[in-house]
């Protein structure tokens, strides 16, 4: 194939994504990118679309993914022109034609199935196709300003009769629920904006793991992992076609009062074409950590669609869910061993993966098995399962 002889030489992506004397990653390439004024967005992914085609160029014989980089800059530019000018219906086409050509064929990376996807699983075990036996833990939150335990159907999402309640958010259409998950108790309180203890309501939740999904957990290092697990071309260029993609959703305004947010256009874009596309919702890394190489599975959102099709409040995907009445942060804290032993023999997910799961920053790190949010999760879990046994 013209233009990749390259490919297999080496540690070559390394040298285009890290800074080549200290070896981190170059500041262009790391998630999220925050920015101060919504004015910057369309600047700023310019500029690193443009500082990454002439990396790529810069690299001997790389024209096929350098042209993949240039293809998508313009891309880029033809659906923001699109909206500003008012044609959404046409924005949303060139997404939707977008990731159609992502998914068709896809090797496992952008779209599989929950229970199989990257987003939730080690690299090491989509890339060898070895089917992951264990079920993924999700929860899910609701603050509250008394403390108080909020019933199953409190918990679910926002129904289709209040619709009134539904914001527009990054990954969520003004008017349109869905149903938001975490992989973790500490990832849902990021998404809640912090609350306080007594504020903090969390239940485990369990889904139907065979739903299909588009995956945009991946950034810089994970494709360059990626590459080092498989040295294929095929994965490769579907990594870095996902990756431009998750990174282009990937911007933190730090603005305040803004009626309209530019960097929230594309991610609902990718909504309302994984939706069209009959994908059941999208895997996203939380843009409320301050570097998303973090995030791997500590720090993961699910979006599951609430599919409507005439029904009074819930979806038809609420009755594939098992989920716990809500327990709250605060008094769970005050609970005494006894009452949590149950908790000792529960293995959340995450902790049966290769890698160390740290949550914090590149300059302060903790290990997340030592948090009072892990103890929150595997009591959680222990609740749940205390559910199965019961309905079986």
């Amino acid at each position: 194939m013209q233009g990749d002889s390259n490919f297999n030489k080496g540690n070559w992506f390394s040298n285009i994504i890290r800074k080549p004397d200290t070896g981190g990653i170059k500041s262009e390439y790391k998630t999220p990118v925050f920015i101060d004024d919504d004015k910057n967005y369309v600047i700023k992914i310019n500029e690193i679309l443009e500082k990454l085609v002439k990396d790529f160029s810069l690299t001997e014989d790389n024209t096929l993914f350098t042209e993949i980089v240039c293809e998508y800059q313009k891309f880029i530019k033809r659906v923001l022109d699109f909206y500003f000018q008012g044609h959404i219906g046409d924005a949303a086409l060139e997404m939707k034609s977008y990731i159609k050509d992502l998914i068709d064929g896809s090797m496992g990376i952008a779209l599989s199935n929950i229970k199989n996807s990257i987003a939730f699983n080690d690299k090491e075990i989509i890339i060898s196709s070895i089917k992951n036996e264990k079920s993924i833990d999700f929860f899910r939150a609701r603050v509250s300003e008394h403390f108080c335990e909020y019933k199953r159907n409190e918990m679910l999402h926002i129904p289709f009769n209040q619709r009134e309640k539904i914001s527009s958010a990054r990954f969520s259409i003004q008017g349109l629920p869905c149903l938001y998950l975490g992989t973790t108790s500490y990832c849902c309180w990021l998404e809640m904006d912090t609350p306080a203890d007594h504020q903090f309501n969390v239940s485990a939740v369990s889904v139907n793991e065979d739903m299909k999904i588009l995956n945009l957990t991946l950034n810089s290092c994970d494709l360059e992992h990626l590459l080092a697990l498989s040295n294929d071309r095929k994965i490769f260029q579907e990594g870095l076609k996902l990756w431009l993609l998750a990174l282009s959703s990937s911007f933190v305004v730090r603005q305040s009062n803004r009626s309209f947010k530019t960097e929230y256009v594309i991610p609902q874009l990718i909504m309302l074409a994984a939706n069209e596309l009959n994908l059941d919702g999208v895997s996203y890394y939380s843009k409320r950590v301050k570097d998303d190489r973090l995030a791997s599975m500590n720090t993961v959102n699910l979006a599951l669609f609430a599919k409507y099709n005439g029904e009074e409040k819930f979806s038809k995907i609420c009755k594939e869910i098992l989920l716990t009445p809500s327990v709250n942060f605060s008094m769970f804290k005050q609970l005494n061993y006894d009452a949590t032993y149950r908790a000792d023999d529960i293995r959340p997910h995450i902790q049966d993966t290769m890698y160390p799961k740290v949550i914090g920053s590149f300059e302060r790190q903790y290990q997340y098995s030592e948090t009072k949010f892990y103890s929150f999760d595997k009591y959680l879990l222990s609740l749940k399962n205390e559910m199965k046994n019961m309905e079986q």
